[in-house]
């Protein structure tokens, strides 16, 4: 692209996604209930009505019920870093297309 052209892209950020229970968007489905309950379960949180990052911290992956394979993952981690690992998946080019970070070069 020359100096002083101009390109239009259309840019979808899609804040459901955060809340998949998969990274395979093709299987996934949206689920609240586990980042509800790190604030309500007493083994988590305090029931205040918001879910902190540090209530999500404290849960492991491994204490949601799956029995559908949702939630997997290759190490022990927690509901935080599941949902960072979502973030990088919210925006999409042209409303359908999953942004990378080569999509910035």
């Amino acid at each position: 692209m020359g100096s002083g052209a101009t390109e239009r892209v259309d840019l979808a950020i899609r804040g459901d996604h955060l809340f998949f229970d998969r990274l395979d968007e093709a299987a996934a489905e949206v689920r609240f209930d586990p980042i509800a309950g790190a604030d309500t379960d007493p083994a988590y949180g305090n029931a205040d009505g918001e879910v902190t990052q540090g209530e999500l911290l404290r849960v492991p992956l491994s204490a949601i019920e799956r029995a559908d394979g949702a939630y997997f993952a290759e190490g022990p981690i927690d509901l935080a870093t599941w949902i960072t690992m979502r973030m990088a998946r919210v925006a999409h080019l042209g409303g359908t297309e999953v942004c990378s970070s080569s999509d910035l070069e």
